[in-house]
């Protein structure tokens, strides 16, 4: 099993964590701000991992093999001497605002595979924090993965449409257009063949 240290990236310690607690039996699902890092190239970073266990039953193992990773733990949170990054398993189910038909993808990391949320679903995660607590910061997270991975338009307007709420149609229509705006220019940074400059990540 790789090492974690200081330059061990997300997306690598997701596929230890991921691999040592899936050779225990132990199924889990990244989700959270970690998967919007992963799907933005680093564009967003997050500081912390969240895995969600699928059979509650397990979770009492989660400590020990977390222990022999070098892991932890601190309230609620483990954390490692020599990375920055800290691991949460937040309760589950997995759920996108009040839908808990959630689509996960897998992806091969290079520390092992990991399941995680669909592009899609991971614009859901954000945009229900958009749409329920008017959280700008998760609107434009949305957007970047929106930007950077082929997503399912259709299926997220109608999930909007089902999730309802003060002002949704408003918001939705908001990133629909911004999404529009963002796809198109980079149409036509390819075409005039001008990469986009990129902001500094946001945190």
């Amino acid at each position: 099993m790789a090492e974690i240290n200081e330059t061990t990236t997300v997306e690598e310690l997701a596929g230890i964590v991921a691999t040592a607690l899936e050779e225990q039996g132990i199924q889990v699902a990244l989700v959270g701000g970690a998967v919007v890092s992963i799907y933005t190239h680093g564009e967003y970073e997050s500081g912390d991992l969240d895995f969600v266990v699928y059979n509650t039953t397990m979770e009492s193992r989660v400590d020990a093999i977390m222990s022999t990773l070098g892991f932890h733990r601190d309230g609620r949170m483990f954390t490692h001497p020599s990375s920055s990054f800290f691991v949460e398993f937040p309760p589950g189910p997995i759920s996108i605002g009040r839908n808990y038909r959630v689509e996960l993808d897998t992806m091969k990391m290079p520390t092992g595979v990991v399941r995680l949320l669909s592009p899609t679903d991971c614009v859901c995660d954000r945009l229900a924090a958009f749409f329920h607590w008017n959280d700008r910061r998760s609107l434009e997270h949305a957007l970047m993965v929106a930007s950077n991975q082929p997503i399912h338009l259709n299926r997220i307007k109608k999930w909007s449409a089902e999730e309802g709420g003060p002002d949704v149609a408003i918001k939705f229509q908001e990133f629909e257009q911004r999404y529009a705006a963002a796809i198109h220019g980079k149409a036509r940074a390819r075409k005039t063949g001008k990469g986009e400059e990129r902001p500094p990540p946001l945190k």
